[in-house]
């Protein structure tokens, strides 16, 4: 059977055609995230994962008739993530009191600005552990960009940008 028509058996109330799409789709749908949003934490893609099944299931009567299954899992995956790293991001700023959009800078309250300046030393400090080349990699840009600039490959990019924002949301927990 076709995903589409596993969709519309699942429709009609079939729970193992589910499990098939499910079956057929979780490992692509990781190496999807994963590939794509690179930046995504590795210990969030599982979680990513579960909010795209549970909208597939909530969102299964919707299905465009003319659509295949691959291409709308990916469409929720991506609005999972862009979700996910909002809510991340989000987290962050409240938890040092950053209401603006631009988290680089410090707020004026004294108090939130103390605890500004401490989470950011903290990550400085990890930085400085840390071969010079990653210091090199803080250029603003794209993975490929910063790449050509630095001389450093995207994989050794991608490699810094997770283990840079696992010790942010670390430092921001």
């Amino acid at each position: 059977m076709t995903d589409e028509e596993l969709m519309v058996e699942y429709q009609i109330g079939d729970e193992s055609a589910f499990q098939e799409i499910y079956s057929r789709h979780v490992k692509s749908l990781t190496a999807y995230i994963t590939s794509q949003y690179f930046y995504i934490l590795r210990e969030d893609i599982e979680d990513v994962i579960q909010q795209v099944f549970m909208d597939f299931h909530t969102q299964r009567d919707r299905f465009p008739k003319r659509m295949k299954v691959k291409p709308w899992l990916r469409a929720i995956a991506r609005n999972k993530v862009i979700s996910h790293l909002r809510f991340e991001s989000a987290k962050c700023r409240n938890k040092v009191g950053i209401m603006s959009s631009d988290a680089c800078q410090a707020p004026n309250d004294p108090g939130v600005e103390a605890i500004y300046r401490e989470t950011m030393c903290q990550f400085d400090g990890w930085l400085k552990t840390k071969p010079e080349n990653w210091q090199t990699m803080l250029e603003p840009g794209t993975a490929k960009e910063v790449a050509e600039k630095t001389g450093v490959s995207i994989t050794s990019i991608r490699h810094f940008t997770r283990e840079g924002l696992a010790k942010i949301k670390e430092l921001c927990a």
